[in-house]
């Protein structure tokens, strides 16, 4: 059997493993894939496995390990520019731009490895690569406030995914749109690209697309004031999540909690500390949960309790603030409510400015005048009626 029919025939099954959420079996299949590899002293093999175990290991994935993937990520592109192999090598940047992303510190790296990627691929003609790179650059360029590069990007992307028929990555790709467009408050625009998201992860069977399409749309729903509806989108989106593996996901049942709070049922607590519990090692995802525990305890009256855990959450990372699923649109405004409510005055103060010099730099609508209400209330508690009208 060829080289290339082999590599062809694991990364296939990986696929298939990955869209049915089991990425632990898609991971010992590329690590088979790897022992062929080193079996037969075939270095493009060899390279094959490493590039999908990068991959595995850099996304939010139940497998996710930020220093296993910056590891494997170096020895790709060293083995890809030592064997000349300029697909490869495109692949490692954008391992490396999606380790970055997701896990790293500091955004204007993960566009730097992002831009080497498409800068190769449009040199060498990879369309595949191109258009999985341009995807990815679409939100770390949002949030150095690259608006415009970031929609650039976004539509090449999209055009590209629709040329190469590939649904899997068409589907995150229009999330990612659904993304953008909230954050520029472009909501019915945004419903529009997540429901296509829906319908093409339904069509082939992408259980993750579909978690993530449905908290899309329960976020839409919440801000067309249809708490109903976003409650029954997550719950119909929970049962995919389940079975999607992808880390991301174990946001959920917080997720559906908090909708619930918003109707008025607080008796989601249970769920909250569900996410809490399953996040408890990806802390970057966890202060979110935490959040959210803060929130319906104060809901059902539970002040101490609620100041407890807000000062458990104000602990942990800081989630992207331009990001309006994963970041902007949950942890922050419920932090900025909690800290309202709990009447620490200066602080709501502190934490909104410093919220709406991130949306400033990005460019963001989504959210803003929310920030601007709390600070405008806040300023008035103080008596500081002017500044206050400033704000409201």
């Amino acid at each position: 059997m060829s080289p290339e029919l082999i590599v062809e025939l694991y990364t296939g099954l990986g696929r298939v493993l990955e869209i049915s959420g089991n990425y632990q079996g898609a991971l010992r299949n590329y690590e088979k894939l790897e022992a062929i590899g080193r079996e037969r002293s075939d270095d493009t093999i060899w390279l094959a496995a490493l590039l999908l175990q990068a991959t595995t290991y850099s996304t939010l994935s139940s497998e996710l390990n930020p220093a296993k993937g910056r590891e494997i990520s170096k020895q790709t592109v060293a083995l890809a520019q030592e064997l000349g192999d300029h697909r490869a090598e495109a692949r490692a940047y954008w391992n490396m731009m999606l380790m970055e992303a997701y896990s790293g510190t500091d955004v204007s790296i993960a566009v730097a490895y992002g831009e080497r990627s498409v800068e190769i691929a449009r040199e060498h003609y990879l369309k595949e690569e191109l258009a999985y790179s341009l995807n990815d650059l679409v939100r770390p360029y949002l949030a150095m406030g690259r608006k415009e590069q970031s929609l650039a990007s976004l539509d090449e992307a999209v055009r590209l995914l629709r040329e190469l028929d590939d649904k899997l990555m068409l589907a995150d790709s229009l999330a990612k749109e659904c993304d953008i467009r909230m954050v520029l408050g472009e909501f019915e625009l945004a419903k529009k690209s997540a429901e296509e998201a829906l319908e093409v992860s339904r069509s082939h069977r992408n259980r993750f697309g579909e978690a993530v399409a449905y908290v899309r749309l329960s976020v839409l729903y919440g801000e067309f004031g249809l708490p109903e509806k976003a409650i029954e989108a997550l719950k119909t989106g929970r049962e995919a999540a389940r079975a999607s593996g992808f880390a991301a996901t174990r946001l959920y049942p917080v997720r559906l909690a908090m909708a619930m709070a918003d109707a008025g049922d607080y008796s989601g607590n249970d769920l909250a500390m569900e996410s809490v519990g399953e996040t408890t090692e990806l802390p970057f995802l966890q202060r979110f949960p935490v959040g959210g525990v803060a929130k319906i305890k104060l809901l059902s009256g539970d002040a101490d309790g609620a100041a407890k855990s807000l000062d458990e959450a104000l602990a942990l990372p800081e989630m992207e603030i331009s990001h309006p699923i994963s970041g902007f649109g949950l942890s922050h405004l419920v932090e900025l409510d909690l800290l309202q409510d709990l009447d620490r005055t200066e602080t709501v103060i502190e934490t909104a400015d410093r919220y709406l010099d991130g949306l400033d730099a990005t460019g963001a609508i989504f959210r803003r005048y929310d920030v601007l209400r709390i600070k405008g209330t806040a300023l008035e508690a103080q008596g500081k009626v002017s500044e206050a009208r400033d704000c409201l």
